[in-house]
């Protein structure tokens, strides 16, 4: 018990890592709470003396949450970020620019589709977030010899912030790329397109973390990343058909963040459309044309009822057509229903930043 007279012990500091989140944003909420806060501890609270961690791991998180957030700011919201996703999109529009939905054209439009997803969902978050430990380190290592804070609520906190802005990237080069080349902007398709690129993107950056926690040196980092990539990329489903794999290298496509986006955005695309047959090619597909009606040609799109259209002035008849899901069926994808595509990427998105946890918590134990 505190003797006659004694005065009262006072409440701890905030820490400066909570003052500098407040700094940063100019907003002095935290503090104002921080305050009301110490006002409300009670005599016993401020008796029990030192603690490892002098707060709790929701304002630990609160506080490296707003931190990391403003921080993510001054690192994505940049111009030269935006003018290259711009210009890479402005690129892959002219160069693909309302291409017809035909026989001839179809591999053409898949391409397409995956440098769309590989750019803008794969490489790009991948390797944006192979610079978050890196640069943090120092600071990671300084702050937790102090005992500020948990690691667990930084990585939860960083975890949790750069998607917010990684999926902002992915949402303007998509809706950029769709409109140009002529892909399907009907709302439920292209709303799936969408989702999946946006969980492509939340993987591929898991996929950074995990690596950037791994490897303290950049240039190995780089070169890690680059080989898992590229592996991912050959076994997309783009360049090499499933049934043609080894079978000591098939397994990899049930992990791949990349096929499992290729196999969700042809899902997205061709699943209720149709393709114009061609006339001067025989194929496969053939075997699938139907004669086409007035829904069926709705379904081609803009720029393939104008190529219908010009058919019909050259032949007498319009050209018979290819449902999509006859395609996807010829393509053999692993798993059909599109959701069940987004269920993998999540689950290999948990797995991926698991691992970056684990690696980061073992590095700093093996520092200290």
């Amino acid at each position: 018990r505190r003797a006659r007279g004694a005065r009262p012990a006072r409440p701890p500091a905030p820490p400066p890592w909570a003052l500098a989140a407040d700094a940063d944003s100019g907003d002095q909420r935290a503090l104002a709470a921080y305050r009301a806060r110490s006002q409300r501890m009670t005599a016993a609270e401020l008796r029990r003396g030192p603690r490892r961690y002098e707060y709790s791991a929701p304002y630990q998180f609160a506080a490296l949450w707003r931190r990391a957030f403003h921080q993510a700011k001054g690192v994505y919201f940049n111009r030269m970020s935006y003018i290259q996703i711009v210009f890479v999109a402005v690129i892959v529009g002219i160069l693909w620019f309302q291409t017809p939905r035909t026989e001839a054209n179809l591999q053409d439009l898949l391409g397409a589709l995956f440098f769309v997803g590989v750019f803008s969902a794969g490489f790009f978050a991948a390797f944006t977030a192979l610079m978050a430990f890196p640069a943090e380190r120092a600071v990671i290592k300084r702050e937790r010899a102090s005992g500020s804070y948990r690691l667990s609520s930084y990585f939860m906190a960083k975890v949790l912030t750069d998607p917010i802005f990684d999926i902002n990237y992915t949402i303007i080069f998509a809706v950029i790329t769709y409109w140009l080349v002529g892909f399907r902007v009907e709302f439920v398709p292209f709303l799936e397109s969408l989702v999946t690129l946006c969980l492509t993107t939340i993987t591929s950056a898991g996929m950074g973390l995990m690596l950037s926690a791994q490897f303290h040196n950049l240039r190995e980092g780089l070169t890690a990343l680059t080989v898992m990539m590229l592996t991912f990329m050959l076994l997309g489903g783009f360049y090499i058909r499933r049934d043609l794999l080894p079978v000591w290298l098939s397994w990899i496509q049930y992990i791949s963040p990349l096929y499992l986006m290729y196999a969700g955005l042809q899902i997205g695309e061709l699943e209720g459309s149709y393709y114009l047959a061609s006339e001067n090619m025989t194929s496969v597909l053939d075997v699938y044309a139907e004669p086409a009606t007035n829904d069926t040609l709705a379904a081609v799109g803009p720029a393939g009822r104008a190529y219908a259209e010009r058919m019909r002035a050259v032949t007498g008849t319009l050209p018979d057509v290819i449902p999509g899901s006859r395609i996807l069926d010829h393509r053999d994808i692993l798993f059909r229903p599109v959701w069940a595509n987004w269920l993998m990427l999540v689950g290999i998105s948990i797995v991926f930043r698991v691992i970056a946890f684990v690696l980061l918590r073992r590095s700093y134990k093996k520092k200290n």
